[in-house]
């Protein structure tokens, strides 16, 4: 009973025993072995590297091993292994006596099959009595299932050769360049056979594996994109065009170069179809390598401010809407009242400090004024404006609220890529198609997918027509940029610029049908640049990008044609109808032109009439302030009467200013303004001759006359958090 007993709990422990031996075939650690290799749209390499643990090249069953290399092997690695069943015993003895006589580990023993066992399931493991008893195991049980040339050969094929490669054709390609092992010398044989002793020392004369990186931040997203494919080779074709890349890589270079006194550091570009959703252009960072800038963040992915680069998606809403861009605005500095401010005041200014006064719609997106476009914001309404942001793609991590009006002015934080492709959208009649970077995994062609995000109809093709033609206008933004502005290219595109609060970022986005560019500049810190703006910083690089891919061929010069549905009007502006103005129209409305358009007086959105008398009417309507509409009779009265006395335009009496300590003083300037130049009282200082100044605010409030007149008003100044 007893010996029964002891057989059970014997026959017990060996099964035990062998499932333990068996645990890493059963459950095996999966390894990152093989090569990779990367390619542009054209079959230029990009890439060529070790997978993660290590570089591999997998000898083909049929593939003949040199017997020189076999008698070499074998003499020095296991001289009885044809005789032997996985396990040389008398190797192991002769082992065992020489570390005891060494006092120290100076031989192994291990069999060619054990040696397989441990680099296939063992590898990284402590060598420990247990552990080489599981190996031997293994091996004894490998030995009587596989033939001793299958054993060979998986041998040859895991086994390390320093420098992370691991079998014999990685080593004999690498080394050698050789990939056939018949044209292995018998002194390279030789060679590898000393490597598989010492593997790591013996490395230093011979050349390591020649890993090529050219896109770093193009091969990070592709090995991100296949980290669940186990292939142990991977061939992969990227959409990447390797010119237009390597030029854009050296237009950052150059620009951050002369940027640099500007506290500049940082660039990232990306280019893309949004027709086919190919990316031509993947650059995350000037220098993938530069830890000083974090290069290794890819900033096309990273969520940042994004300033005046989201005022077209809410001209877009207005289009949407009814709106036209030669409808009127009025772009006149208001107090909006906002929960999302501290003192509950809003009060936006234009960048130049400046406003803009009664001005077309188009006029004021492409100039990027920033009160027309939070007075449009408010008009439309702040919950449907952002609702169809999200609508078209914009991934807003917060409700309307939390924005408040300065959601026009581009608050929320957003990626280069997600607003780039929602541009892409646009580009594409509203419809979405996936943007992908790789094309082709080892032969076989990736899917895609496409969503319409706006409903195909008229009246999104006449609204997204003019807010494209609003964009392409070297004439609309020329208030603002100028007519030679570096947003002019050869073939025109829909452009916009964006800056942030403190130069903290800036933007430059274009699109065509065929193409869309996205680049940003500033510092992954997050740190203020010093006066640069999406026109100096981005721009540049944008413009160059454009120009390149221009002469690419990946740019058609076909002209953008409006839909069926819009007429074109042209208006002459002189009398030899040198100038012209082209307005594109689904009715027979009488549009102002820019020669008359400076005589009217008019007030805020979607409005078009023929008299000042009707201010007063148009204002009744829209319910405008009383502020508002002393500005328009004074305005009418200049243009009627030239030789009235002059009067003060602004500030009105009793006015007061709301002046943030957390922001530049110099952002904050007072405007003083009247119908002529005058003589100005401010505080007892005074300015001779002027029309307009900018003060800069030091005291809590201000006193104000002209010319000595009667008129005098006083404002106050409230600094507040």
């Amino acid at each position: 009973m007893m010996r029964r007993k002891l057989l059970m709990a014997a026959l017990f422990l060996l099964v035990l025993w062998f499932l333990y031996s068996f645990l890493p075939i059963i459950n095996p650690t999966p390894l990152e072995l093989g090569q990779i290799r990367i390619y542009d749209r054209h079959d230029v390499l990009i890439a060529h590297l070790p997978k993660e643990d290590g570089f591999k090249i997998t000898m083909k069953p049929s593939e003949p091993i040199p017997e020189r290399l076999i008698k070499a092997l074998i003499k020095v690695e296991d001289k009885r292994f044809y005789q032997h069943f996985g396990i040389d015993v008398l190797a192991k003895v002769r082992a065992l006596y020489s570390n005891l006589s060494a006092g120290r580990v100076v031989s192994g023993g291990s069999t060619l099959t054990e040696q397989w066992i441990k680099n296939r399931y063992f590898r990284g493991e402590r060598r420990t009595i247990v552990q080489k008893l599981r190996e031997s195991t293994l091996a004894f049980y490998f030995s009587l299932i596989h033939s001793k040339d299958e054993t060979l050969r998986n041998y040859l094929n895991e086994v390390y050769f320093g420098n992370q490669l691991y079998g014999l054709r990685a080593a004999s390609y690498v080394y050698f360049d050789k990939s056939d092992l018949k044209a292995l010398t018998q002194q390279e044989v030789d060679t590898l056979v000393t490597l598989l002793q010492a593997p790591s020392s013996l490395t230093s004369g011979l050349h390591p594996f020649d890993s090529i990186n050219r896109f770093p931040h193009v091969t990070a997203t592709v090995l991100d994109e296949l980290k669940h494919r186990n292939d142990a080779d991977l061939s992969v074709k990227t959409t990447i065009d390797f010119v237009l890349q390597e030029k854009a890589i050296n237009h950052m270079e150059y620009s951050l170069q002369r940027l640099a006194s500007n506290n500049v550091t940082n660039a990232a570009v990306y280019v893309f179809n949004p027709q086919n959703g190919e990316i031509l252009v993947w650059q995350g960072s000037k220098d993938f390598y530069d830890t000083d800038i974090d290069g290794q963040v890819n900033v096309i992915e990273k969520k940042r401010q994004m300033g005046s680069a989201l005022k077209p998606f809410i001209y877009l809403f207005a289009f949407l809407n009814g709106a036209h861009p030669d409808h009127l605005t009025v772009d006149l500095e208001k107090d909006f009242y906002e929960s999302t401010e501290e003192d509950g005041i809003f009060r936006p200014l234009n960048y130049s400090l400046q406003e803009g006064g009664v001005i077309t719609l188009k006029e004021a997106l492409a100039s990027s004024f920033n009160i027309s476009a939070v007075r449009l914001l408010e008009y439309l309404g702040l919950h449907r404006g952002h609702e169809f942001l999200k609508t078209i793609g914009l991934e807003l991590d917060h409700d309307a609220t939390h924005y408040g009006l300065s959601l026009a002015l581009g608050s929320p934080d957003l990626s280069l890529k997600n607003v780039a492709e929602t541009y892409g959208t646009l580009a594409n009649k509203g419809q979405k198609v996936e943007t992908k970077l790789i094309s082709m995994v080892n032969g076989m062609q990736t899917a895609g997918s496409s969503e319409q995000l706006l409903s195909e109809s008229s009246a999104t093709s006449e609204a997204l027509f003019h807010l494209s033609s609003t964009l392409s206008s070297q004439v609309n933004r020329r208030k603002s940029f100028g007519l030679n502005s570096i947003l002019n290219t050869s073939i025109p595109f829909a452009a916009k610029t964006g800056t942030t609060r403190n130069f903290k970022d800036n933007w430059t986005f274009g699109y065509r049908p065929d193409l869309v560019v996205g680049v940003w500049v500033g510092n992954n810190d997050s740190s203020s640049m010093i006066d640069v703006t999406g026109i100096t910083g981005a721009a540049p690089i944008w413009h160059r990008v454009v120009e390149d891919a221009i002469s690419e061929g990946f740019v058609q010069p076909n002209q953008i044609i409006p839909p069926d549905s819009l007429q074109i009007h042209v208006k002459c502006l002189d009398k030899d109808c040198v100038r012209k103005e082209v307005i594109y129209q689904n009715d027979a409305r009488e549009w102002l032109s820019d020669l008359v358009r400076g005589s009217f007086c008019l007030e805020d959105f979607y409005i078009q009439t023929i008299e000042p008398k009707e201010i007063q009417k148009v204002a009744k309507l829209f319910d405008f302030e009383d502020f508002s509409i002393r500005w328009c009779e004074k305005e009418a009265k200049q243009n009627e009467v030239s030789d009235a006395l002059p009067m003060i335009i602004k500030p009105d009496d009793g006015e007061t200013f709301y002046i943030k300590k957390s922001l530049p003083i110099e952002l904050q300037k007072i405007i003083f303004k009247a119908t002529q130049p005058v003589d100005w009282l401010i505080n007892e200082e005074e300015y001779e001759d002027v029309e307009v100044i900018f003060l800069e605010p030091h005291e809590s409030y201000y006193d104000i006359s002209i010319n000595g007149q009667p008129d005098k008003r006083r404002i106050f100044i409230k600094y507040v958090d």
